[in-house]
């Protein structure tokens, strides 16, 4: 209703005003009213006449001016007022500027780049009364009392553009623009400076709780998102003393001062200044800023302390990941997008590597003789033939883990880890996004590791005068005989096993073996096929173990022995009566064949395998102080491949040469100087042996693979069946009485307890178990 009644009211006064101008208008027949007729092409100078001759002031004409043409037209007649007014404005359009030049004469320029009415001396007006009621372009400065003057001379441009000869320049100073403009567009910017320039409205104080945000944290995030200046590294501002609005200009030093206090919507420091302060001890916020932005404030408090919509705590148990390095990764990613770094609590642990030694552990097996065994670590032993009569076997896996038995906690950004390595879990608290990276990291990661289970064959071939490696003697076995069966091996057609015992000549072997490639494969056949070499007399099994490591862990293998090295040896003269005392030291240097493997799944069909083979062996003896030290031959090699899942790989080319002396004679003879040449003989031998190694890598997906390639090894077992019987006796195996002793035993009750016992009539009962046929 009010919005009509407004609406009537403007029409109204419209109308009544356009009543009263045509009253007052000269009639289209009077007299003084002229008719403004310049068509197209009329010369500018025609035009400045007409101007002159109705205002009565003499015109300065630009130069530019002589070949100027324009078009002013019009319907009817104006009066001179009016054709006056019509005049300049057309000419203002056309680029035409007048510029006032005293109070009798007006300078006439051509509006352009390098020439602007400013730069034409161009009147200052200092009062809104004293501007031109034409369109002329004068200078004027339109004072602010409560806006700043850079914020106003923004805002003012984009709601009134200013002319191509325009120009709105803001003196922060004096608080106040200096405007060049044409008298009416002037007259629209004071028109806004009175609507906008008013002063501001009463602030408050008011205190708001937070019941789960921290106080500092939520200053800090009001501040970026109101635009606010930060005097601290907290993210608070200082109080300011606060003045009231006067209309007096700023000194000199009030204008140099720092601001401490940002604009708030355009608004100077004299006008809005938003403090917000956090009150640490009771967790609360002290804002003063005008009622409406303390509710916009408020609003946003209400986001930024909500009730989170998950839960922040966790707890995640982890099944395979060792949870130090787990909470090592999670420290890492949770500091990623965090601004400051996290404070770690993790303890100082020392980790010493010390090289792999035989021990006397339990895990050897298939030693004989003077040698040693050991076992480096964890992994699935399966007995194969003894070795060397000075030789021991070891295997092993890894180091032991390093695990922190004790608990700790890691303060990652905001979030709280406590890592409980005893029981394998972790606890955190913080933000809802972290705890959802820490579960998403704990499901990625703790994923159950592939296993591969290593079956490795080490043996010696015997190298003779028509074969010169042990390789080379596999690729005769493959251009021999013709399409059949070799040593037991069955070949893809499916035919019966030959008998070994039968085969004669060379023509009796098959020209290639099922699965050997070039570089040394063998398919699933070699343990057939090892067994084959055997019988030749040429190639000697040493091991055959069996071990089971994780995916990128390494797995050791060494057969050896410990060799005494004598050391230093000290004497020192006691004055007492115990004499002198001496003190000898012995080393102990491995002597062995070592082999590392380290496999790599990549996928489910391929293993990529890292070799790394050092033999050691001893050369001879060297004589230092009286001693004999051995001398000790280095033999190594480090290779790469990939190969399929359960293909054998076969290692070879490392060979070791001995010469060995045999003496035959009479007995004694042979052993006296001189005369034993004549007694007896000796031959020179050497004998060359090659190391060959056979590894063939089974990919265990879980762990009923792992039972079952552990059940079909054991069934391959010699010991397997009597094991078994032990472990299991069943009721097979009798049960056998303890023998009675007592005189008086009754000889019914003897019998009761085993029906095996036999009694005689005699004064003294005698028992002796029967044996049992079976």
């Amino acid at each position: 209703m009010f919005c009509r009644s407004f609406y009537l009211c403007v029409v109204a006064s419209l109308l009544l005003a356009g009543v009263h101008a045509q009253n007052n208008a000269p009639s289209p027949d009077s007299p003084e009213s002229i008719a403004v007729q310049f068509p197209p092409g009329t010369p500018i100078g025609e035009v400045l006449n007409t101007y002159q001759r109705l205002t009565g002031k003499r015109l300065i004409r630009d130069t530019a001016l002589e070949a100027a043409v324009v078009n002013i037209e019009t319907t009817g007649k104006l009066s001179p007022p009016e054709a006056i007014e019509f005049i300049e404005k057309s000419l203002l359009l056309a680029g035409y500027a007048l510029v006032p030049s005293g109070d009798q004469m007006i300078k006439v320029i051509v509006i352009s780049g390098d020439k602007l009415p400013a730069s034409e001396g161009v009147p200052m007006i200092l009062r809104e009364a004293d501007l031109p009621q034409s369109d002329q372009v004068v200078n004027y400065l339109l004072p602010l009392r409560y806006l700043d003057a850079d914020e106003a001379a923004r805002a003012f441009a984009q709601v009134v553009p200013p002319h191509s000869y325009g120009k709105i320049t803001a003196v922060p100073n004096a608080q106040a623009l200096l405007i060049t403009e044409n008298s009416n567009t002037i007259r629209s910017y004071v028109e806004l400076a009175a609507q906008v320039d008013l002063p501001p409205s009463e602030t408050k104080h008011h205190l708001v709780h937070l019941t789960r945000a921290d106080a500092e944290v939520v200053a800090e995030q009001l501040s970026t998102l109101l635009g606010l200046e930060t005097a601290s590294a907290s993210g608070t501002r200082a109080p300011t003393e606060r003045e009231r609005p006067t209309s007096r200009q700023p000194t000199a030093e009030e204008a140099a001062a720092p601001q401490t206090v940002a604009s708030f919507a355009g608004m100077s420091t004299k006008a809005i200044k938003p403090i917000i302060q956090p009150v640490e001890r009771t967790n609360s916020l002290v804002i003063i800023a005008r009622p409406l932005d303390i509710q916009y404030i408020e609003s946003l408090i209400a986001y930024l302390d909500g009730e989170s919509p998950t839960s922040g705590f966790i707890s995640r148990k982890l099944n395979y990941i060792d949870l130090t390095t787990f909470v090592s990764i999670a420290e890492k990613s949770l500091q990623r997008n965090s601004k400051e770094a996290g404070e770690s609590i993790t303890p100082q642990t020392t980790t010493s590597t010390t090289p792999v030694e035989p021990s006397n552990t339990s895990g050897g097996f298939g030693n004989r003789g003077t040698g040693r065994s050991g076992l480096d670590g964890g992994g699935l032993g399966l007995g194969g033939s003894g070795g060397s009569a000075s030789s021991g076997f070891g295997f092993g896996g890894v180091e032991p883990l390093d695990v922190t038995k004790k608990a700790y906690s890691v303060l990652v950004s905001k979030t709280l880890v406590i890592v409980d390595p005893g029981s394998s879990r972790f606890y955190a608290s913080g933000p809802p996004d972290q705890l959802r990276m820490l579960e998403q990291l704990a499901d990625e990661l703790d994923v159950r590791p592939k296993q591969i289970l290593l079956s490795v064959i080490i043996g010696e071939f015997t190298v003779g005068e028509d074969f010169n490696f042990g390789l080379d003697w596999i690729r005769t076995l493959e251009n021999v005989g013709n399409d059949s069966l070799l040593g037991g091996v069955l070949n893809t057609q499916g035919t019966a096993f030959t008998d070994i015992s039968q085969l004669g000549g060379a023509a009796d072997f098959l020209p290639a073996l099922d699965g050997l490639t070039v570089y040394g494969q063998i398919g699933k056949h070699w343990n057939v096929f090892l067994q084959t070499l055997e019988k030749t007399e040429r190639f000697h099994i040493l091991q055959k173990p069996t071990i089971t490591t994780l995916n990128h862990q390494s797995a050791t293998i060494y057969i050896g022995q410990q060799l005494a090295i004598p050391g230093e040896t000290l004497s020192s003269v006691n004055n007492l009566d115990s004499g002198n005392t001496i003190r000898s030291t012995t080393q102990y240097i491995p002597v062995r064949l070592q082999l590392d493997i380290t496999p790599h799944i990549y996928n489910n069909n391929e293993v990529m395998l890292e070799f790394q083979q050092q033999n050691n062996d001893i050369s001879g003896f060297t004589t230092i102080s009286g001693n004999q030290i051995p001398n000790i031959s280095e033999q190594g090699m480090r290779n790469r491949l990939i190969v399929p899942d359960r293909t054998t790989v076969m290692l070879g080319g490392l060979i070791t040469e001995r010469d060995r002396k045999a003496k035959s004679g009479l007995p004694f003879l042979v052993r006296i100087p001189v005369v034993k040449h004549l007694f007896g003989s000796t031959n020179k031998t050497k004998e060359r042996r090659e190391l060959m190694i056979f590894v063939q890598p089974r990919i265990l997906n879980d762990g009923a693979d792992h039972i079952q390639e552990q059940t079909d090894l054991n069934r391959d077992s010699r010991s397997y069946q009597r094991t078994q019987e032990f472990a299991n006796p069943g009721d097979g195996t009798p049960l056998l009485p303890l023998p009675e002793w007592k005189e008086d035993s009754d000889a019914s009750k003897a019998q009761a307890v085993e029906p095996g016992i036999k009694q005689k009539s005699t004064g003294k009962a005698k028992s002796t178990p029967s044996t049992t046929k079976r």
